[in-house]
């Protein structure tokens, strides 16, 4: 299924253009130490800037509007899952199987997350469930909608 979500968010980079038709981005996989670091892709603008990516594909959530971060706790200090790592730019998260990517700056949602947490009395769970509507609303996590053609094509890889 992740790797659904991966062919996802390279091919909407792919057909990202700009006003002229050209390819606004390239995008490669992560070699191994950039995987390592919690990233799956690099993307190169045509403007030569660069970002790195992480996708997680979340087949609840469209039932249950609640976006699982996980966390670890040992004692009084807090460890981060894979999506709160820092080394990726943007981290997307998938609202499978619908046409809606929910994505954020990890080194922007992370002090909110940990204020949360702090906040919540004999915190032991590896994976904390916040609203997805609760999220949007503080504006560090943003939706997109990726083109229905594309997320079919997408799809028929399931079936």
């Amino acid at each position: 299924m992740q790797e659904l979500g991966r062919l996802l968010l390279k091919r909407w980079y792919e057909d990202i253009v700009d006003s002229d038709g050209n390819l606004v981005y390239v995008v490669r996989p992560t070699n191994e130490e950039e995987k390592e670091k919690g990233s799956d892709f690099f993307v190169v603008s045509n403007k030569l800037e660069s970002k790195y990516l992480k996708i997680k594909t979340d087949k609840e959530i469209k039932e249950t509007n609640l976006l699982s971060l996980e966390l670890y706790k040992e004692g009084d200090k807090l460890e981060i899952g894979e999506a709160m790592q820092t080394f990726p730019d943007y981290f997307f998260y998938w609202v499978y199987p619908t046409a809606e990517l929910l994505y954020w700056n990890p080194t922007e949602l992370n002090p909110y997350l940990i204020k949360q947490i702090q906040e919540i009395k004999n915190f032991f769970s590896r994976t904390i469930k916040l609203e997805k509507s609760e999220l949007l609303e503080t504006g560090l996590i943003r939706s997109h909608m990726v083109s229905h053609n594309l997320l079919d094509d997408i799809l028929d890889k399931v079936n």
